[in-house]
């Protein structure tokens, strides 16, 4: 997988067709991130979203963070209570709100792209307030779901998850040579 490739998509988002914010359903920034595996240390995986035909591609926690912020900045839902901040001279382009309503839900997710991911979470996040995040996280692998109140509390949380299951692929097996301990 090409890292720079994968770091382009957030201008893909932008040219799809526009989605009004009043007609998305509640479960609409659900987000799912599949991690198959680490990459020259780095999560590498997949998001699923509602809203996009296929799954995105992402390598490290970062971007998969930015990719995140990309599609709940196109759903504008959880609407953000404050614009993003850019170095470039001109505002973004924003799609016309008065542009006619046309429904985007596509396929449920394939239950097979789902479980074979190493790791998966399941981000719920239901404000975008002060410049962050706020939601839930939860992980089937670990079992446990835990509320963050910031994007760097997500970023860590998340950081936690892929240090605990992978931390058993990084641990270097032993060999016992038949001995055993007494």
């Amino acid at each position: 997988m090409n890292p720079s490739a994968v770091r382009d998509y957030p201008s893909q988002i932008q040219t799809e067709i526009p989605v009004e914010r009043a007609n998305l359903p509640e479960r609409a920034p659900v987000l799912i991130a599949c991690i198959h595996c680490l990459e020259n240390g780095f999560p590498t995986g997949e998001l699923f979203s509602a809203y996009h035909k296929e799954p995105i591609p992402f390598v490290g926690l970062s971007d998969m963070i930015l990719k995140m912020d990309e599609i709940y900045t196109y759903l504008d839902f959880p609407q953000a209570t404050r614009e993003d901040r850019t170095f470039a001279q001109q505002a973004p382009k924003k799609y016309d709100r008065l542009a006619p309503y046309q429904p985007r839900y596509y396929q449920r997710y394939r239950h097979n792209d789902l479980t074979r991911a190493k790791l998966t979470l399941v981000a719920h996040t239901r404000f975008r307030q002060n410049g962050s995040w706020q939601g839930t996280l939860h992980s089937p692998q670990l079992n446990q779901s835990v509320c963050y109140v910031s994007a760097l509390q997500f970023l860590k949380l998340a950081q936690e998850a892929v240090d605990t299951v992978f931390a058993k692929e990084a641990a270097p097996e032993i060999p016992d040579h038949g001995l055993k301990q007494q």
